[in-house]
């Protein structure tokens, strides 16, 4: 249940989450024999500016949540996840934006293994993996992480009739720091 608003292009939420987990197969760590409660409390926080969702050529986007699982609320583990992301995209030629993002998470307490902050590879999913290029899809499990990333975006065609109907050459470059501490 998670009540909340909006007011000036920033959402909150508050509520309570109560989620039954159930995982069939995998190899240990990576691994739950019995399904498994996660429960607690959820606060987040939303502001978005961007110009455009898919291609942002100007304006920020600012995700903030915090979620306490807690055995007193009905969950079968006890930690706190805390995570934040801030973009910013600038645009100085029509055709050109560049992107600066800094990421983090910091967890407190034992977390199960699909509650950890994954890193690696290159996700255009908010759900995904961190992106961090160098790195497989989802490699690097975290306890706490943090990441910044420039960006780079050229747009090298554009045919709004045609079956491609833009085409953008990207440029990444990214720093990570990766604790596996509880």
């Amino acid at each position: 249940i998670m009540v909340g608003g909006t007011i000036h292009r920033m959402e909150l939420a508050v509520g309570y989450r109560r989620d039954r987990v159930r995982i069939e197969g995998g190899s240990v760590p990576n691994r739950e024999d019995a399904p498994r409660i996660l429960s607690g409390l959820t606060l987040r926080l939303n502001r978005d500016t961007l110009d455009d969702q898919a291609f942002p050529r100007s304006g920020t986007s600012l995700r903030f949540q915090v979620d306490k699982r807690a055995r007193l609320l009905g969950s079968d583990f006890n930690f706190s996840r805390w995570q934040a992301s801030l973009s910013s995209y600038w645009a100085p030629k029509q055709e050109s934006v560049f992107e600066f993002t800094a990421a983090a998470g910091y967890s407190r307490g034992p977390l199960p293994f699909y509650e950890r902050f994954y890193a690696g590879g290159y996700s255009l999913s908010e759900g995904g993996p961190r992106p961090l290029l160098g790195f497989s899809r989802d490699e690097l499990a975290a306890n706490q992480i943090g990441i910044v990333s420039t960006t780079y975006r050229h747009e090298i065609f554009s045919h709004p009739a045609s079956f491609a109907r833009r085409g953008f050459l990207f440029g990444v470059y990214n720093v990570a720091a990766i604790s596996t501490d509880t």
